[in-house]
This record gives structure tokens, C-alpha cells and sequence, in this order.
């Protein structure tokens, strides 16, 4: 669900998705809320993957453990590219807190946190 991983350090990721028109998530040519998290979330993945194979380490398998404060503002459309940025809150035992915003062009149209639980308690 996304097309390009744009920037990623420890605490920062951001990708690239163009929304195209036979996408599972778009109804009525419009990107679904569910889209919208399971591109945060597949952002989020890409960012800890990237950051694991950068540092030559295995990656350990990921669970969304729990989303929150989810807000959606607008829907993007299909043909339309959205960019998407994560932060790493916080890493507590084999929990991350992520914070992802989702933008079409400069507005933001959607941010959640959630709760990411990482398998064999590697952080």
C-alpha cells in the first residue's frame, strides 16, 4: 500500500502512494478510512524494515496491537498520491507507539497512533 519509502531514519519514515482506481480500498472512487490505516501502517512497516536491513539485522514480524485518536479529515480520490509520515513516540517492552499523519498535497486528510507489538521483543 505504499510506492515509495521517501525518507527513514530511527524515528522518522515517509512514503509515497498513488491511489490507483482498481485499489481493494477504493469505493466509489474515493480511498477508504480502512486504506488510509492500512497505509499508515504498511508506511510504518517499511520504515522498520528498512531500518532493520540497513543495520543488518532480521526483522521481527509486526501486529498492529491497537489504533487510536484516529482522525479522518478527507478522503483522497482515486488517481490522486498521498504522502504519509511516521514518528516513532515511544518503544516500551515489545510495543511501538507510532504517530502517522497521511497528506494529499500539504493537507493533512488523516492521523491515528497506534500501537504496534513486535514479535520476540526486538527493538
Amino acid at each position: 500500500m505504499i510506492d515509495h519509502l521517501l525518507f527513514q531514519d530511527e524515528k522518522y519514515t515517509r512514503t509515497s502512494f498513488k491511489i490507483e482506481p482498481n485499489n481493494i480500498f477504493v469505493s466509489n472512487s474515493k480511498f477508504t478510512e480502512a486504506g488510509i490505516i492500512e497505509n499508515i501502517a504498511q508506511s510504518s512497516a517499511a520504515g522498520s524494515g528498512y531500518y532493520y536491513l540497513q543495520n543488518k539485522k532480521s526483522q521481527p514480524l509486526t501486529f498492529i496491537a491497537s489504533i487510536s485518536n484516529l482522525q479522518i479529515l478527507k478522503n483522497a480520490s482515486a488517481g490522486e498520491e498521498i504522502f504519509t509520515e511516521i514518528e516513532l513516540m515511544d518503544s516500551v517492552m515489545n510495543f511501538n507507539i507510532i504517530c502517522g499523519k497521511c497528506f494529499l498535497d500539504d493537507i493533512l486528510i488523516a492521523s491515528c497512533e497506534m500501537k504496534v507489538m513486535i514479535e520476540n521483543n526486538q527493538i
